[in-house]
């Protein structure tokens, strides 16, 4: 797999990523830490951390995630893989797994200040977690179709999901 970092005013190629042995699959999902100082890959094989200045892993978790996202300040990763989801403080290397779904976990969502977690899945159901506690906070059972999708409004206080063939 290749992963390079371009500049989006000239387009030259500022760094190829050196391959950490993480991913023998497609990457399916990357994303920038808030300040551009990080950057992370997800594919069917693992989620990787990279640290750009130094062009180097500072986190790996084989554990082939379906799919990742991470917070805007870079502080949590959130992964999944079936019906269990993974949230990983990125500055302790502490990762807790939260269990409540009883099918495959397919939309992730964080909160603007990091402080909540999403989780849709194939069971029709959506829940928030706490990200401190790992702790499951509500349960939403509104729809009777898989949660394909979901996002927190800016403010954290609203959560929209989308369901398989349905209306938002």
């Amino acid at each position: 797999t290749s992963t390079r970092i371009w500049d989006a005013e000239n387009g030259n190629c500022l760094l190829i990523l050196q391959d950490s042995g993480t991913h023998n699959n497609d990457i399916h999902s990357v994303k920038f830490s808030h300040n551009s100082s990080n950057f992370f890959a997800s594919s069917g094989d693992g989620v990787e951390s990279w640290n750009l200045s130094v062009n180097r892993c500072i986190y790996k978790r084989l554990a082939k995630p379906y799919h990742s996202v991470v917070d805007r300040y870079g502080q949590y990763l959130l992964s999944a893989n079936s019906e269990k989801a993974f949230l990983t403080d990125l500055n302790t290397g502490v990762s807790t797994e939260l269990i409540g779904h009883s099918r495959m976990i397919l939309s992730l969502a964080i909160n603007g200040d990091g402080s909540l977690v999403a989780t849709g899945a194939w069971d029709y159901v959506a829940k928030i977690w706490d990200s401190k506690s790992g702790k499951c906070l509500l349960t939403f059972n509104g729809d009777k179709k898989k949660i394909t999708s979901l996002a927190f409004s800016p403010d954290g206080k609203l959560l929209a999901t989308a369901a398989s063939k349905s209306k938002v």
